[in-house]
């Protein structure tokens, strides 16, 4: 994000000249910008306008598919997921919930037979900011963030339809690329990048959306994949969805159980 320059000069015809290419500068920012907003307006009237941007949390189930190298199948999970908007999620894994996943703005757990295990800051900090970066956090919170820019980045195939691309920049430097379907104007992937805690590379991240359901007022994904590098690591089917449920705060506390123990120590 580059900062202002204020230009100060002795002369008042210098002067005047320079807030007279200011002012063009802010003008041709205001219409560059223009185009990319409108793409993102459209998208956020396509998923249901007022009920997208109203909507307060949602509660979804359906099954969870994890991919490794080579995207050889390494598991698979039905799933009960709550999620309060923003910044609030937990994900009930198992046919009798035998992994519970727990987000709660900066803080979150996972629990499994072993104990609950809070998440170390360097973890946190990558979840979050996966999160921040999510279609559904840029289009109902962030567009009008202090910082925030919008660029128009083309267009791109995607499944064999066109989409137009918008990069969404934030006054932290976080980058995420929206791509819209020209057609029918929702959101159908997203592509960002991450750096690897252990590598410290940058690891180029990719989501595509689709199989769009209609959920009272508002339009929702009923499937998602994951991509890094160009290998899927996994892909997510919804079953049922729902928002607007009422759900308590009580669910994104920390999950009741012992602390985990640390890998290579013993419980005390």
């Amino acid at each position: 994000m580059s900062s202002p320059v204020l230009v100060a000069g002795v002369l008042f015809g210098l002067v005047a000249a320079g807030a007279s290419q200011a002012e063009g500068e802010a003008v041709s920012a205001a219409q560059s910008d223009q185009k990319p907003r409108d793409i993102l307006n459209a998208a956020i009237q396509a998923l249901g306008g007022k009920a997208f941007l109203g909507a307060k949390d949602m509660r979804a189930e359906g099954r969870a598919f994890q991919f490794g190298r080579d995207e050889e199948l390494q598991g698979l999970a039905r799933f009960t997921a709550y999620e309060k908007f923003p910044d609030k999620l937990r994900q009930e894994l198992g046919k009798d919930k035998e992994v519970v996943v727990v987000i709660n703005g900066d803080k979150g757990w996972d629990k499994t037979f072993r104990g609950v295990r809070e998440y170390p800051e360097e973890e946190m900090l990558r979840i979050r900011e996966n999160r921040l970066l999510s279609v559904e956090n840029v289009l109902r919170f962030r567009l009008n963030e202090p910082g925030v820019t919008l660029r128009y980045a083309g267009t791109d195939l995607i499944g064999n339809r066109l989409a137009d691309l918008v990069e969404v920049e934030d006054a932290d430097n976080r980058l995420v690329t929206i791509a819209v379907d020209q057609s029918n104007k929702l959101p159908v992937r997203r592509q960002w990048s991450r750096r690897n805690p252990k590598t410290r590379l940058l690891e180029k991240e990719v989501e595509l959306l689709g199989n769009y359901r209609k959920l009272g007022d508002i339009l929702s994904p009923f499937y998602s994949m994951r991509e890094r590098d160009g290998q899927k690591i996994f892909e997510v089917f919804l079953t049922t969805a729902a928002y607007n449920q009422n759900l308590p705060d009580s669910l994104f506390q920390r999950p009741p159980g012992p602390d985990r123990p640390e890998p290579g120590r013993k419980k005390r």
